[in-house]
């Protein structure tokens, strides 16, 4: 009952050992959300709040421009802050626990914002590869008209880092 894609890159450089500064540009479409096309191009802050051998928290500060194509809808583009929270915890030695919480608010439009929140279990297959089982829950105050303004799924995904 959906048929969505997406590509996420993202470049992260530590300054220090608890912070760095990130970039990471993103395109989507959604069909059952009747997102025919989204480009994102964004960047940020990254600081490590706690590190230990098996668990760490790390938090990001910045913003992203983004640009809509609705079907059925006037086009839109926007700019908004992106504050996020990202727990991760190593349950074995090939698998990783990591919940992710985004606060994305509208530069543009008062009371106009989106919150997700990820949860998913990381298997390491390979060395650069890994098998993700992932959980998502996103909330959009202004969604295009005829959308709901909740929406859950489920996802499988492979994850390959270099």
């Amino acid at each position: 009952n959906s048929n969505e894609g997406s590509f996420h890159f993202r470049y992260a450089q530590g300054f220090r050992q608890s912070w760095g500064l990130e970039t990471f540009t993103q395109a989507e479409f959604n069909e059952f959300q009747d997102l025919t096309l989204r480009k994102i191009l964004g960047g940020g802050l990254r600081v490590q709040l706690f590190k230990a051998e098996k668990r760490s928290i790390f938090a990001g500060l910045g913003g992203f421009y983004e640009d809509e194509k609705i079907d059925g809808d006037a086009d839109q583009a926007n700019f908004r802050g992106n504050l996020y929270l990202s727990l991760r915890s190593l349950i074995s030695e090939n698998v990783e626990s990591v919940v992710v919480l985004y606060y994305q608010p509208s530069f543009k439009v008062d009371r106009d914002y989106r919150v997700q929140v990820t949860a998913g279990l990381e298997t390491k297959l390979m060395k650069s590869l890994k098998l993700v089982n992932s959980l998502k829950y996103a909330y959009d105050s202004r969604p295009p008209l005829g959308i709901a303004t909740d929406d859950f799924s489920y996802r499988v995904m492979f994850n390959f880092s270099y």
